[in-house]
């Protein structure tokens, strides 16, 4: 439920509202799949940094609005957000690899002491074509939410705040086999852990 991923892993997303098949019974609101990148025989990669500071983000705060006279606006100090992965063949048509590693630091403040995130994500998989009608995927999750200043403001000062911790740790085990032409068996061993300390 707080297993937050990287954004770049996610290769497509199905959205099912009202009017979802039978397998969907009995859920409220929406559901959604949400398939991960995979190797394949091709070695491809990719490298992203998103990086924003104070002087890059806008104040729309009109301190000559009497209402807004004490108010400060939450502000993005500087926020550096940077992903690498690769993915690939480890035998080709058979057994392929994809890795995915994410690192967010953000410095922000909202009118009192700053508050310091840094938050590394990691994902590994593993692809494997078993035979022509069976294939086997299994894939890990690692991401540690570490928050220094969580709940500052220009009435709570730094040793008022909170120090957040928060590891996760999220995985998944899948054999698809096609049985016939309008049969499909897959098995799923999933979960999760997580700590959640304020």
């Amino acid at each position: 439920p707080w297993a937050f991923v990287n954004y770049n892993i996610i290769k497509e997303v199905q959205l099912v509202g009202l009017g979802a098949p039978a397998e969907y019974g009995q859920f409220t609101g929406v559901v959604f799949n949400s398939v991960t990148h995979s190797g394949g025989n091709t070695l491809k990669g990719l490298g992203e940094t998103l990086y924003t500071n104070k002087s890059l983000t806008s104040n729309n705060v009109d301190k000559n609005d009497p209402r807004l006279a004490n108010f400060t606006a939450p502000t993005i100090k500087k926020s550096t957000d940077s992903t690498l992965q690769l993915g690939g063949p480890i035998a080709k048509d058979k057994l392929w690899f994809f890795l995915s590693g994410q690192y967010i630091k953000m410095i922000s403040s909202n009118g009192g002491p700053d508050r310091t995130e840094k938050d590394p994500r990691i994902f590994g998989k593993l692809t494997w074509q078993a035979n022509q009608s069976s294939s086997v995927d299994g894939w890990v999750e690692w991401d540690k939410y570490d928050i220094v200043g969580r709940g500052g403001n220009a009435t709570t000062p730094l040793e008022a705040t909170v120090k957040e911790n928060a590891p996760e740790l999220a995985w998944n085990l899948s054999d698809r086999t096609v049985l016939s032409e309008n049969t499909i068996f897959t098995l799923t061993e999933a979960g999760y852990n997580g700590f959640y300390y304020l």
